[in-house]
């Protein structure tokens, strides 16, 4: 849906939300304009009494937790093929390394393979160095209750200050949509990237823990 407004005589404007298809194609679509005013306010009242308290905050801390696990278990599972193929490769260059000793012959052969291996013993203790660097475990960090206290009075107040692009972006970063009828709706949440010095607004992908209002 888009947002748009109409001029009332004598009323000033009525803002709504509308369908963008029969924005702009009318006969297209049968859904009805809903009032801005009612859903703004209904989306920002659950926010301020379920999502930006300790309690709300902390559960969406919870889920990510949860998510990060089944993260973990997957990076685990990918380090040990990397394991299992850095060992093969460093027994192949072992054995290389013996038959290019024992000879008194120029091998180029060999040394050609040597050098490819090694090669491919760097790439994959990179590829090894960049799993766990980005492990989730080695990423997540942990609130307190003081902590989350203050991010929520923060968001709080850029939400009442009447800062736009400060109230939007916490709207953006706290949610992942909202369907809304005439007769109520559901909101989606999501968890964004937490920081003890800052918060960004990159939320993970794939998370949508659900209040309803």
């Amino acid at each position: 849906m888009v947002g748009s407004r109409l001029k009332r005589k004598g009323e000033g404007f009525y803002s709504y939300y509308i369908c963008q298809t029969k924005h702009r194609r009318a006969a297209e679509c049968d859904s009805k304009r809903l009032a801005v005013p009612s859903i703004e306010g209904a989306v920002l009242d659950h926010l301020f009494a379920n999502v930006l308290t300790v309690d709300g905050l902390q559960m969406l801390v919870s889920e990510w937790q949860a998510s990060s696990r089944v993260s973990e278990h997957q990076v685990e599972k990918q380090v040990i093929v990397l394991k299992a193929r850095l060992e093969q490769v460093k027994r192949t260059i072992g054995r290389l390394l013996d038959v290019y000793e024992q000879s008194n012959q120029p091998l180029e052969g060999i040394r050609t393979r040597l050098s490819d291996r090694e090669r491919e013993r760097v790439s994959i203790e990179s590829e090894l160095e960049q799993l766990r660097s980005n492990s989730p475990s080695s990423t997540l960090v942990r609130f307190s209750d003081v902590q989350l206290q203050q991010i929520a009075d923060n968001w709080k107040a850029d939400l009442l200050k009447g800062d736009r692009p400060k109230a939007k972006r916490v709207l953006q970063v706290l949610i992942a949509k909202v369907e809304a009828e005439k007769e109520g709706g559901k909101v989606y949440y999501t968890l964004p990237l937490l920081e003890k010095t800052s918060i960004d607004n990159v939320p993970p992908r794939g998370l949508e823990p659900r209040f309803w209002p």
